[in-house]
């Protein structure tokens, strides 16, 4: 793994980037997320049919018209 930063963190003032700029990553994590959720299906690790709190038993369940 590597860190490192590169470019500006502010383009206008010309501030520069480094290990330890906060960046926002907005929507993007839900691709990473999918990524690795098709990855793990691939591999035979991952169900897709069955409930998320069968791999994370803390994961909040919601409830659509009174059904998980």
């Amino acid at each position: 793994m590597s860190l490192a930063g590169f470019g500006y963190a502010d383009v206008e003032n010309r501030v520069m980037c480094s290990s330890d700029t906060v960046m926002r990553i907005a929507s993007i994590s839900k691709s990473i997320t999918m990524a690795a959720v098709a990855k793990l299906w691939e591999q035979g690790k991952l169900d897709v049919d069955k409930p998320v709190q069968e791999y994370v038993p803390s994961f909040p369940q919601k409830f659509y018209g009174g059904k998980p």
